[in-house]
């Protein structure tokens, strides 16, 4: 959109990543009319590392499982180090997608 122009929706999200997308999705499927306001040119370079295995739920509410499942590799896990004390903690995912 240009500046002074306008346009009826029911909701604005601002930024398009796990949660912005996700939420206009589901608003969508709703009938609610969405736009969802994003800076960053997709697709890019990112870590993901909100997503995380308890997300499968939504994956398949909205039908995107086998896609994750394809272009994603699997995290079985996550190794915290404290910077300080050098102390290991890691955190096994029981669901993780595999």
């Amino acid at each position: 959109m240009s500046n002074g122009s306008s346009c009826d929706v029911d909701v604005v999200i601002a930024g398009g990543g796990p949660a912005g997308s996700t939420t206009a999705s589901f608003l969508r499927r709703q009938g609610r009319s969405v736009v969802v306001l994003e800076r960053e040119q997709f697709p890019r370079f990112h870590i993901g590392e909100s997503l995380l295995p308890c997300a499968g739920g939504i994956w398949d509410e909205l039908g995107l499982r086998d896609e994750m499942h394809a272009r994603f590799i699997v995290k079985p896990a996550a190794r915290f180090i404290h910077e300080e004390s050098q102390s290991e903690f890691t955190y096994y995912f029981e669901h993780a997608i595999r």
